[in-house]
């Protein structure tokens, strides 16, 4: 049986058939090594963690994100490559964020 994390992840892999331009506004392709990133992130936070499923989305840069978000928290994560990630996050109702490169 498949879990709910392989099926975001099977869905995801889309993206890899974008070509340039796919946005009509120049987008860049995505390349297997960035959504590779994403999605090892993805398995290592989603498994070690209780945290809602992940959405994981395409961006026109060329980089992938990962965004986490239920009625406790929201996690964005932005994934260039493994050396090249940067993150936003915050409790609902709490003041604190978190972000950092």
């Amino acid at each position: 049986m498949i879990s709910k994390l392989q099926k975001v992840i099977n869905e995801s892999k889309k993206m890899l058939d974008l070509p340039d331009n796919w946005d009509s506004y120049n987008g860049k392709e995505i390349k297997f090594a960035s959504w590779k990133a994403a999605v090892e992130i993805c398995e290592y936070i989603h498994g070690s963690t209780n945290t809602p499923l992940p959405d994981i989305s395409p961006c026109c840069d060329g980089s992938v994100d990962i965004s986490f978000d239920d009625e406790k928290i929201y996690l964005l994560i932005n994934v260039k490559s493994l050396d090249e990630i940067s993150y936003y996050g915050k409790r609902t109702g709490k003041e604190n964020v978190i972000k950092g490169n």
